[in-house]
């Protein structure tokens, strides 16, 4: 329940001065709709009977004596215009109040949104790589939205709470001793029921439990549908959402009973105190008819808006799992945010010297290096390739080259010069990446070609499709270029998808083309096809591999050999042959198995 007391502190700038704003509005409705209801009851006993004893209400004799001062009747007449005067206006405030309150929380979830996004954009990659990416959607999408209903929630709550302070205001105005015994009645109810408003809490950190694992379970399905499919596990698959589906319904059902069960003990309350009150006023006779008539407006108006109140309480500390899960993810990643989306981004840098990895080291566990005093050399507008067997490192080390991670210890430097991580970002700008497997959106060819550019530029399209040989299969695709690739591109067969992950990279006019495994999906005919592709372009763009096959590294200029994290041996492709090391066991291995 702190989050109460601490919400406003956590609202993005320039939402708190509108929530204070809407709270005005509250203000002005209820007591615009008190002036009213006041006015109702010389209304009611001027209809009746002309003489009226306006002493036993001090709010009417006040009013009466107000309206006289300034030659005002105080009439039929008058009183009717004067209702539909503060009717009229209390009904624009309400509009509004709900028009603004609805703008206000629309953006307050873009805020939202885009915060928890930069979190994720943002967040240190060894972090993000722990992520999983049913959380990053679920938190990205459902809880900001769910989330973000807390400020409309919240503006509810300050306004009824001040509404209900000028109808209790007016009430005591009224009777003092009626409305004293009222407001008592309501302490003593509101703590009677307070347990129930706990509860609410529970429900909403259980929700969010099996709200968030069902989106798990879904973006699972998704991903490995193909996998599940063939193995035969759809049918358990399915049964494991289903009933994953039925605990977050039995949990929407316990919220729903829990509201229920709130609303129907308030209105039994309010009712036993209705029929009490007024007879207690019937024995004592402090008010006359029109006063019994005025408390009795006011004192349903206050349990409307009670009731209000306990229902947006309620609801708010069934979101409050949610806010706290947005706001913890949000905090947690809050320095990394600063550091890089409140600079001025710049112009991507290039590289044309080199860059030199020197006695570089990394672990991911203190005390337990995966790379160990590295010293490489990457020079520009050449093919450098690192291998190795899988596990050795290979592509932490690229990972620390493109600045996705920072070295533990040692150094690297960028054409003699070390960047900062405003550096690295504009330098990423320089390179396209192929990875093992590839990324392919959902879209069509061309749009994933021109991936990050709102208008494709003719000339350097048509050089990507013919270096990467995409021309050789569009023709026999229904659209062409205009095909739709499929989720993750698996329209395609595996080596049309990587040319045209390839056609990207050099759309992009890069500085650095890294190609991490990119061949190791395809057959040995599509692989050849890749690399000679590979090979136009190497005399004027850099490129980094990382690769298994050593067929792939023939023509790089420098290739490093690495083991158990360390770079073992270097030098072209025949003279790490000849030299009789663990390169050549590779190669002598790959030839055999290729026999």
């Amino acid at each position: 329940m702190k989050l109460i007391f601490l919400y406003p502190k956590l609202l993005p700038k320039g939402l708190l001065l509108p929530l204070i704003f809407l709270s005005f509005f509250g203000i002005l409705v209820g007591f615009l709709d008190t002036i009213a209801l006041a006015m109702i009851v010389p209304l009611s006993e001027m209809i009746v009977s002309a003489d009226i004893d306006y002493s036993t209400i001090p709010i009417l004799s006040d009013s009466r004596e107000y309206a006289e001062n300034f030659n005002i009747p105080f009439n039929i007449t008058s009183i009717i215009i004067a209702i539909i005067f503060f009717q009229i206006v209390r009904i624009i405030s309400l509009f509004l109040q709900g028009w603004l309150g609805a703008k206000y929380s629309a953006k307050y979830e873009h805020s939202s949104r885009i915060n928890m996004l930069n979190s994720y954009s943002y967040m240190p990659w060894v972090n993000y790589v722990k992520e999983d990416s049913g959380d990053v959607f679920f938190n990205i999408s459902r809880v900001t939205s769910i989330a973000s209903t807390t400020y409309s929630i919240y503006c509810r709550m300050i306004s009824v709470t001040l509404t209900i302070s000028i109808y209790l205001i007016t009430a005591i105005y009224a009777t003092w001793q009626l409305s004293l015994i009222a407001l008592a009645y309501s302490l003593i109810a509101a703590f009677a029921l307070v347990f129930l408003l706990k509860y609410a809490k529970k429900l909403g950190a259980k929700r969010l439990q099996q709200d968030e694992l069902i989106f798990k379970l879904i973006n699972q399905l998704s991903n490995g549908m193909k996998y599940i499919r063939i193995s035969g596990l759809i049918d358990r698959q399915r049964s494991i959402i289903t009933n994953q589906s039925k605990k977050l319904a039995k949990a929407n059902e316990s919220i729903g009973i829990n509201e229920s069960l709130f609303k129907t003990l308030s209105e039994a309350l309010f009712f036993i105190a209705l029929v009490g009150l007024l007879g207690v006023s019937a024995m004592i006779s402090v008010l006359s008819a029109g006063g019994i008539l005025l408390f009795s407006l006011l004192f349903f108006r206050i349990f409307q808006q009670v009731r209000t109140l306990q229902y947006s309480f309620q609801t708010f500390l069934q979101i409050e799992p949610y806010v706290e899960n947005m706001n913890a993810i949000h905090d947690k990643n809050k320095k990394y945010i600063d550091e890089l989306i409140n600079t001025k981004s710049g112009k991507s840098i290039s590289i044309l010297k080199s860059i030199e990895v020197e006695n570089l080291s990394y672990s991911y566990l203190e005390g337990k290096n995966v790379l160990k005093d590295v010293n490489i050399s990457i020079k520009a507008k050449k093919h450098t390739a690192i291998v190795g067997l899988s596990g050795v490192g290979k592509t932490t080390l690229l990972d620390l080259i493109i600045g996705l991670i920072l070295p533990s210890s040692g150094s690297i430097k960028y054409d003699e010069k070390l960047f900062n991580e405003n550096q690295l970002k504009d330098f990423r700008k320089s390179i396209s990446y192929v990875p093992q497997g590839g990324v392919l959106f959902s879209g069509t060819i061309l749009e994933n070609i021109t991936f990050g550019y709102e208008k494709h530029i003719s000339e350097q399209l048509d050089k990507s499709l013919e270096i990467s040989n995409v021309n050789s299969f569009l023709e026999d695709l229904p659209n062409g270029i205009d095909t739709n690739v499929g989720e993750g591109g698996f329209a395609l067969s595996g080596g049309q998808r990587q040319r045209v992950i390839l056609a990207r990279a050099i759309y992009r006019d890069p500085n650095i083309i890294i190609l991490d495994e990119a061949t190791s999906e395809l057959d040995s005919i599509s692989q050849h096809e890749f690399i000679e592709s590979v090979n136009k372009i190497s005399k004027d763009t850099t490129i980094v591999t990382v690769a298994h096959r050593l067929s792939n590294i023939v023509q790089a200029d420098k290739i490093y050999v690495m083991k158990n994290g360390s770079v073992i041996e270097s030098g072209n492709f025949q003279s790490l042959v000849d030299i009789n090391g663990e390169f050549s066991k590779m190669y002598r291995a790959e030839i055999g198995n290729n026999e």
